[in-house]
């Protein structure tokens, strides 16, 4: 993980914020929203592991959701954080729900999570899209990484992601297609997915959970994939984001840290009334 990312508190923090990023990603792809959080907030954006920068997995042994759950909160503990606010998203969407199942989440703000599918037909034409990235990229970074300097190249290649990838500089472009050339867990994942299904009722996680889905998500529409999310998390508070793509962090970075901030003040808040 870049430490250089990590905010350093003074002593008088307000709260924690875990940041999990989604599949194939990096955790750099938070950076935007960095600057805008308040000063007392200690801002940790975790590389997954499995991931570039993320802690490696055993993949000779069977990968599963859980198994980075427990590894993320594991790597929490040697830090000496007990608990956290988590924010995710997509695959970190999921995993921020999860955290919030074990216990370790305050409260969680999932944007577009990963989890819920209509049907098996939607679900594997994801992961068909995901374990097609993983193979095909790599053959084609020497390609890609020259032309990141053109802001039309970048905008066109993280379409399908975001709307503004053109806001994106050449050095991050470059990071995020490394990212997918260096995600071994990817193809196991998937078939963990598939062999046990979508995300699991979490009826009451008694913490507040926002869930954030992008209005213009080509990868997870929320025509499509928001309702079975919703089957799944029904205490859950369901909010559109406007102008914004599945991975939205240089879309919209000011109305995500809002929602983020909107979460912990609900734990706050909750706090004070049953005080």
């Amino acid at each position: 993980m870049n430490e250089s990312l990590i905010s350093t508190p003074p002593p008088n923090k307000a709260e924690t914020v875990l940041l999990l990023h989604g599949a194939t990603s990096v955790h750099d792809i938070w950076a935007p929203l960095l600057p805008l959080f308040p000063a007392n907030y200690r801002i940790i954006p975790l590389a997954l592991p499995g991931h570039l920068d993320g802690e490696p997995v055993d993949l000779t042994q069977p990968i599963s959701l859980d198994l980075l759950s427990k590894k993320i909160v594991l790597e929490m503990h040697r830090q000496g954080i007990e608990s956290a606010h988590v924010a995710g998203n997509s695959l970190g969407g999921w995993l921020a729900l999860e955290l919030a199942r074990c216990g370790f989440a305050k409260s969680v703000t999932a944007f577009s999570p990963a989890g819920s599918w209509p049907n098996h037909k939607a679900f594997l034409r994801i992961a068909r899209a995901m374990v097609f990235a993983c193979r095909v990229f790599p053959l084609l970074r020497p390609l890609f990484a020259p032309l990141m300097v053109f802001t039309t190249v970048r905008q066109w290649l993280f379409a399908s992601q975001m709307r503004h990838g053109e806001r994106i500089s050449p050095s991050a472009a470059k990071r995020l297609l490394l990212a997918i050339c260096r995600c071994p867990v990817i193809p196991p994942l998937i078939k963990a997915f598939g062999d046990h299904g979508a995300i699991r009722p979490l009826p009451d996680p008694s913490i507040p959970v926002n869930i954030v889905w992008s209005a213009n998500d080509a990868v997870l529409p929320p025509a499509e994939f928001l309702e079975p999310m919703r089957d799944a998390v029904p205490s859950a508070r369901f909010i559109l984001l406007g102008e914004a793509g599945h991975v939205p962090m240089y879309d919209q970075p000011a109305a995500m840290v809002a929602h983020i901030q909107e979460s912990i003040e609900q734990t706050t808040a909750n706090v004070t009334m049953n005080a």
